[in-house]
């Protein structure tokens, strides 16, 4: 045989088709809620919040004046710049297990909960600190008091 049949060249065009509507897709939905952080962030945090276009250069995708602390609720206390990283699927069973255990912890403890996450790349120990962003208009999240 010379190449490839028409049926195989069809195919091959399928999928890269399918693979270029995914691709959209994903970027879509990824615009889409970087648009709904930015809404959360603003109505949070009562202060101008500005979603990024991507230019190809490293910048963050949300980021927001000096407004009240997502956290603590202090006035004027922080302006974040925020990358915003999205998942199609569930919450893994160790965060969600750290979140509840977090939540429950501050809860009987009278105080903010939060996760930190580590991780080792080679020899240098990073350290991550998490906590959950409850939309004010649309859920409800743990009751309790926040940072001091």
């Amino acid at each position: 045989m010379l190449g490839k049949t028409i049926l195989q060249m069809i195919q091959v065009q399928k999928m890269n088709k399918s693979n270029q509507d995914r691709g959209r897709r994903s970027r879509q939905r990824g615009l889409a809620i970087e648009r709904k952080v930015r809404d959360i962030l603003s109505r949070l945090m009562g202060t101008a919040t500005e979603r990024h276009p991507s230019t190809g250069y490293e910048q963050a995708d949300v980021s927001t004046d000096y407004g009240q602390c997502p956290l603590c609720g202090t006035p004027d206390a922080v302006a974040l710049a925020v990358e915003v990283k999205s998942f199609q699927r569930g919450t893994p069973a160790w965060l969600n297990k750290a979140f509840v255990q977090a939540s429950r912890g501050a809860l009987q403890m009278d105080k903010t909960g939060v996760v930190v996450a580590s991780f080792k790349d080679k020899i240098v120990r990073r350290y991550y600190v998490m906590f959950e962003v409850i939309d004010p208009e649309k859920e409800t999240g743990p009751e309790g008091p926040v940072c001091e």
